[in-house]
Order: structure tokens, then C-alpha cells, then sequence
């Protein structure tokens, strides 16, 4: 039996609604709902091999600039840290609440436009920062978790990385709208459900990049 799961948005939150619809999947493979507080090991069957646990996590609320701010200085001037970045690695694991899998995303710094203070991520130097999602193995089965609204990073593409930092743990903190992928036509979110002004930076990839250098020059 396979859960099929809707996404709608309602006042810019994603909601999930599951519905159970009678579609055989491959042997062995099974899509569950994220269920809070139940260890995702515990819902592993023995015939399992493959297992994809949607996220119940709705999209959290994105602030958007202004109208006379353009994105590239809004996003900019909020973030703690600003980098462009090549991902490299991708290491899921289950989450430490147990309900789900996150992942811990490192990167090649590209350029560093900005940046918390105390820390620096030199060119050539690889960063790392955790997202909620991923795929991680256990027992002989693969586990994948999916969050609906958000494209996963992929290892070997470019990203903008707007950032920022929790002084307890001096861990980089990305929020939802902190990605941009780079592409033939500039750099877009890697959300999904986005509004449609945050969809693209709007500029080519060298224009966006000038951007970015002349917004974190600017006094904050």
C-alpha cells in the first residue's frame, strides 16, 4: 500500500495532507508519513529494502524585502555569512530527535563575500552545514527522507549560501530561503513551494556574483 502526499499552502505555510491510495510499489519499498516523536528504525519492516519518510515539517514563514530592496540585499544584509560554494559531500543520518533523517552538507568555498565574526572559510577551505533531509542506511535498508518544499542540495553543484551562526554551538544555521542553485539561467531557490519573489536572484551568474560582492561591501 502507498502513501500518496498533497502539499498546499495556505497564508505561505506548506501543509501536508495524506491520503492512503491502493498502488502496489516494488517489492520491498515503502513511503511512509513522517510520524513525530516514533524512531524511524522502530517502523522498519523485515522485508523492507528501501524506505522514503516524507517530512510532516511545514515550510516556515519567509520575510520578504521591501520593495525598494532588491532581494540580492536582502538576503545579504540578513545573513551572518555569504558564501558561494561547490557541495562536496552529503552525509545523512537519523535525526536526534530519532523521527527523521538530516544531513550534513559540505562544501568548497568558491568565495567568501561576507562572513561571521570569528570565522572564516578561506577559498579552497570546505564548510559544513546541516539540512533536514537526506538519505542514510541502516541494516542493509536505505532510508530517504523528503521535505516536500525543498530541493535537496546535490554533491558537485554551485550554491549560494546565505547563512547564519548559532553562537551557543558556532554551527553555520541555514534557514529555508538561505540556498540558491546556480544554473544556465542564474541562481534559483532551492525551495519549491516558493512566492515568486523569491524564486531568482534575477541576473545572469556573474551579474548575481557582482551583486552579492557590492551588498556585502555596503555598511550593515
Amino acid at each position: 500500500m502507498n502513501r500518496r502526499v498533497n502539499v498546499i499552502v495556505v497564508g505561505g505555510a506548506a501543509i501536508l495532507l495524506a491520503t492512503v491510495a491502493a498502488v502496489q510499489q516494488p517489492r520491498g519499498e515503502r513511503t511512509i508519513l513522517q510520524s513525530r516523536g516514533a524512531h524511524i528504525l522502530s517502523q522498519i519492516k523485515a522485508t523492507d529494502r528501501s524506505v522514503r519518510v516524507i517530512s510532516s515539517q511545514a515550510m516556515p514563514m519567509v520575510v520578504l524585502p521591501p520593495p525598494e530592496t532588491s532581494l540580492v540585499d536582502w538576503l545579504t544584509s540578513a545573513a551572518k555569512g555569504v558564501w558561494l560554494i561547490q557541495v562536496s559531500r552529503d552525509s545523512g543520518r537519523i535525526s536526534a530527535e530519532g523521527d527523521f533523517v538530516d544531513s550534513d552538507v559540505s562544501g568548497k568555498v568558491l568565495e567568501a563575500f561576507k562572513e561571521p565574526t570569528g570565522v572564516s572559510f578561506p577559498v579552497g577551505t570546505e564548510l559544513t552545514f546541516s539540512v533536514s533531509g537526506g538519505t542514510v542506511a541502516s541494516n542493509g535498508v536505505q532510508i530517504q527522507g523528503v521535505v516536500p518544499w525543498i530541493r535537496h542540495p546535490q554533491v558537485g553543484r554551485t550554491y549560494l549560501l546565505f547563512a547564519d551562526l548559532n553562537p551557543d554551538t558556532n554551527e553555520l544555521v541555514v534557514p529555508a530561503a538561505g540556498l540558491y542553485e546556480e544554473s544556465a539561467n542564474g541562481f534559483t531557490t532551492t525551495l519549491t513551494q516558493a512566492s515568486a519573489a523569491l524564486i531568482s536572484l534575477n541576473g545572469s551568474v556573474p551579474e548575481t556574483i557582482r551583486s552579492v560582492r557590492a551588498a556585502a561591501q555596503r555598511p550593515q
